[in-house]
């Protein structure tokens, strides 16, 4: 559903955001 796309893609942005810290 959306929701779980949802939270797939914040998943995603925190792998990225954690990458470049």
């Amino acid at each position: 559903g959306f929701r779980f796309n949802l939270y797939l893609v914040s998943v995603l942005v925190a792998d990225m955001i954690s990458d470049r810290l």
